[in-house]
């Protein structure tokens, strides 16, 4: 009715190896019951030999006990050969929860952007001075994707409202220090409910758990929006002068004292002089968060 001896057969050990894969060792125990199963039970059988899964091999410790196969050794049924198999594992195991551990990624996305500024710095202008609108170009920004596992949809629910359609409130990733707040925007991409068989000694359970996919974009200016400051009125004092700190309003005109027809640069609320370039206006859509409490450096 239970396990009464357990030995280590050294001659029993075997193993193989490839050019960049991984190990497989094979070490094997003789256990010795005082009744055959299922008086005794199987799983004291296989736990005998006191190896759980996960358990690094005494020389080769990267390799893990992850497979075992147990054989009757008698005609009995009183002796028994269990054997572990040791090998890298493929999946990284997060050990506080036995899920599937952050796996991280990166990428690029390539977006029509406006192109107003050249690459020195210049407003891009037409010959009578005026900023050019309408213009594109193409510009490649840099993302870096997660896959996390939560133990339950209300789990991922909560972290994902946390950060979705945010921006990293601080410097981020910290390594490198290269993304200034604003300049990072995290997007859900794909969240499902996945399946992973966790164990404890011989005892295996089928834990259901939800994966979600951040996307991390970068981009360099930030994620504000930041259209040109135009319009077709400007400020004015009480007297109809133009004036930054005026409380009024009135149409810009142009040379024919008449309301202009086109949208005219401001700054400050005043019309600019013609050929001088357009103010950009600066506006944050997005809330913020920490991406390096949220979600720690890329690795």
């Amino acid at each position: 009715m239970a396990v009464i001896a357990t030995k280590y057969i050294p001659n029993k050990a075997s193993g193989d190896g490839e050019f960049r894969q991984s190990h497989n060792l094979s070490e094997t125990w003789l256990v010795r019951v005082d009744a055959p199963p299922p008086t005794t039970s199987v799983a004291a059988i296989l736990t005998a030999p006191g190896v759980a899964y996960g358990t690094a091999h005494p020389s080769f410790t990267s390799c893990k006990a992850m497979k075992w196969n147990y054989s009757a050794a008698d005609g009995s049924g009183l002796l028994w050969a269990v054997t572990i198999q040791y090998f890298v594992p493929i999946i990284d195991i997060n050990p506080a929860n036995g899920l599937p551990a952050d796996v991280w990624s990166g990428g690029g996305v390539k977006v029509a952007m406006p192109f107003y500024k050249e690459q020195n710095g210049d407003i891009i202008k037409n010959s009578a001075g005026d900023p050019l609108e309408g213009m594109e170009y193409d510009l490649c920004f840099r993302s870096y994707t997660l896959v996390r596992s939560y133990t339950s949809l209300s789990a991922a629910d909560s972290e994902m409202n946390a950060v979705n359609n945010r921006t990293n409130s601080d410097v981020w990733p910290t390594l490198g220090s290269y993304g200034l707040a604003d300049t990072w925007k995290c997007s859900i991409t794909n969240f499902s409910k996945k399946v992973i068989i966790t164990s404890s000694g011989a005892t295996q359970t089928a834990a259901r758990y939800w994966e979600v996919t951040y996307e991390m974009e970068y981009k360099d200016d930030t994620w504000h929006s930041k259209p040109w400051d135009m319009g077709f009125n400007e400020k004015c004092d009480a007297a109809g002068v133009p004036s930054g700190t005026g409380t009024k309003r009135r149409a810009i005109l142009g040379v024919e004292g008449r309301p202009v027809k086109q949208p005219v640069a401001l700054a400050s609320g005043v019309a600019l002089t013609p050929g001088t370039p357009p103010v950009a206006l600066d506006f944050d859509p997005y809330k913020k968060v920490n991406f390096g409490t949220r979600f720690g450096d890329p690795a």
